[in-house]
Formats: C-alpha cells, structure tokens, sequence
C-alpha cells in the first residue's frame, strides 16, 4: 500500500477526485482518495486494470468503513484456519494426555 505523495487529482464534471492511496500490482491498481463539488461528504474507491478504469464506487465515509470493516472479517476468516490449527493440535494433545493449563482452584477449603 502508497501513501501518496504526489496526489493525482482529476475533474469528472462537477467532481474534483483526489487520489490518497493505492496499492499497484503489475496490470492493476486499487486506490481510494477524496472527492470534492459533491453535495455529502464523499469518499472513492476505485479498481483499474491495464490502465483503464473497471470499478470507481461514490461512497459515504461510514459506507467505506463498512466496506473496510467486511473485508477485514472475510480475510480474517479465511486465514482463520490456518492460524489456529497449531492451537488445535495443542488443545487435542493436552485432552488426550489429560493436562490441565490452569487447575481448577476450589474456594473453600474441604
């Protein structure tokens, strides 16, 4: 991910857009900025490919957070599974052997 810099900036009608970050791969681009000249307050993602633009989505801020905060969980999830499989096994072989981490303690004395 860039922080730009050098912000692109560009006029689409009445919008002014300005760029305020992407991410590059080699036959595409992911960025986001600012837009001004819009009656709400107004965010944008966009999604390029061989350098003609795909996907450019108007957003409002809290629209964007939700996008954010989705694609944070579906990661998550995915790469769930395969951080917690060394928890898994560890919590298998403490069951098997009957090894308790954290003993119960009693509060009364019997």
């Amino acid at each position: 991910m860039e922080i730009i810099k050098n912000r692109r900036s560009w006029k689409d009608g009445p919008y002014t857009f300005r760029e305020m970050i992407c991410q590059e791969y080699s036959n595409c681009k992911f960025s986001a900025g600012a837009v001004k000249g819009h009656p709400v307050d107004t965010v944008y993602l966009m999604a390029e490919k061989d350098g003609k633009i795909t996907t450019q989505l108007l957003l409002r801020p809290d629209e964007m957070a939700a996008i954010a905060w989705v694609a944070i969980g579906v990661v998550w999830s995915y790469t769930e599974k395969s951080a917690w499989t060394p928890l898994r096994r560890l919590k298998r072989f403490l069951i098997k052997f009957q090894i308790r981490l954290f003993p119960r303690k009693t509060l009364y004395k019997r």
